[in-house]
């Protein structure tokens, strides 16, 4: 039976579990590793890749078991516990969407995927950072209205709190979760650049709709949050993007006075979740300007863009219902094709009105495309060459 430790803070509101983890073991005196090592009896591959998408029902009961907390409320505070509201299936490794990438590389962290707010962990009692300053349309506080940090702005490494304890005496005054691990500065005595109102306010009606797992598409149309997100993850796909599309992101940008720029991917698999915070903040304000006018403003820059339905879709996979039918209904550049249905009842019209029911004269009243009578005439009386 795995005996309870000592000291046992509870996970506070959406806290992260590694963040929680590191409260923890330095509440308990202990570096991390060690700790959840011998502690924890935590596999040593923990840290090296990413705790909080790789935590399972193994860990979570071990920790449950040491600290006396229950199983649900630990789970909670992984990010599997976005499956069915951000994404429809949690995935452990690899690309998932809407969830950045932190990067683990010898349990150190090369990417900017862990981001925090500096104006909240200078009021926490007991700071730590919160769940869903890893999702990827998060780019400033709903609280504070201030732009979320992702780099320690003293040296520029990536905000990497576990690693406090690394390489140096354990104290509680040199291991705070607050300290940037390469240089130590104080992350909370950054002051960050405000958001715009606007943009804010969308991002907390996004926020919302997480926890009740439902939105509201403008016109009052009520959506599931898993489609909704979706929608909004290929919109971004289409803002963000060095392809054709991108002369969408070149017309609204220049519509408010702005310099169009690429997009900095480093290669082609790059996503909208491997880009930095101001570069996300850039196309989410884009998404808020598209989304204002649904789907009028997206179909005008479309438009001017000359951009149509097959330039605008991901065949590798299906696009929710809600965008589908906008870009199907004023984006669609193909022929109208009647169905069998359509034909059918055009037939039972002329018979019935004693009009004839030629294939030809059922695609003229279908407004399709048809040969008159006279240039049937003209091409039968054309000589042949």
């Amino acid at each position: 039976m795995t005996q309870l430790l000592l000291i046992r803070p509870r996970p506070q509101e959406d806290e992260l579990f590694s963040s929680w983890l590191v409260r923890l073991a330095w509440s308990n005196g202990e570096k991390l590793h060690v700790f959840c090592r011998n502690r924890l009896k935590m596999s040593r591959g923990t840290w090296y890749r990413d705790p909080d998408r790789l935590a399972g029902p193994e860990t979570i009961k071990l920790s449950a078991a040491a600290t006396g907390l229950s199983e649900d409320c630990l789970l909670a505070t992984t990010l599997s516990n976005y499956e069915g509201a951000l994404y429809e299936r949690h995935v452990r490794d690899g690309v998932a969407r809407w969830i950045m990438p932190i990067g683990v590389k010898n349990r150190s962290r090369y990417l900017h995927g862990q981001q925090c707010c500096v104006d909240c962990l200078r009021e926490d009692a007991a700071p730590y950072f919160r769940r869903f300053w890893r999702v990827a349309f998060m780019v400033a506080c709903p609280r504070h209205g201030r732009l979320l940090l992702d780099a320690c702005p003293s040296c520029g490494a990536p905000v990497s709190f576990h690693e406090g304890d690394f390489a140096r005496r354990f104290t509680s005054d040199a291991c705070l979760i607050t300290r940037c691990s390469h240089c130590l500065m104080d992350l909370r005595q950054h002051v960050a650049p405000a958001a715009e109102p606007e943009f804010v306010r969308f991002q907390s009606d996004l926020a919302a709709a997480i926890t009740t797992r439902w939105s509201v598409l403008p016109g009052d149309t009520a959506i599931y949050s898993l489609a909704f997100f979706d929608g909004l993850h290929h919109l971004l796909r289409v803002l963000s993007s060095n392809t054709k599309t991108r002369h969408i992101r070149t017309l609204l940008l220049h519509d408010e006075s702005q310099f169009a720029f690429p997009t900095p991917f480093a290669t082609s698999a790059m996503r909208f979740e491997n880009l930095r915070v101001h570069d996300r903040y850039v196309l989410m304000k884009l998404l808020v300007r598209v989304m204002a006018d649904w789907p009028w403003r997206f179909c005008e820059y479309c438009h001017r863009a000359h951009l149509s339905r097959s330039e605008l879709m991901d065949y590798r996979r299906p696009c929710p219902y809600w965008l589908e039918s906008e870009m199907k209904w004023h984006l669609n550049n193909h022929s109208y094709h009647p169905s069998v249905a359509e034909r059918q009842a055009v037939k039972g019209y002329l018979s019935a009105h004693g009009m004839s029911c030629s294939t030809n004269n059922v695609a003229r009243w279908l407004g399709a495309w048809y040969v008159s009578h006279g240039k049937e005439r003209g091409l039968a009386e054309k000589p042949a060459c």
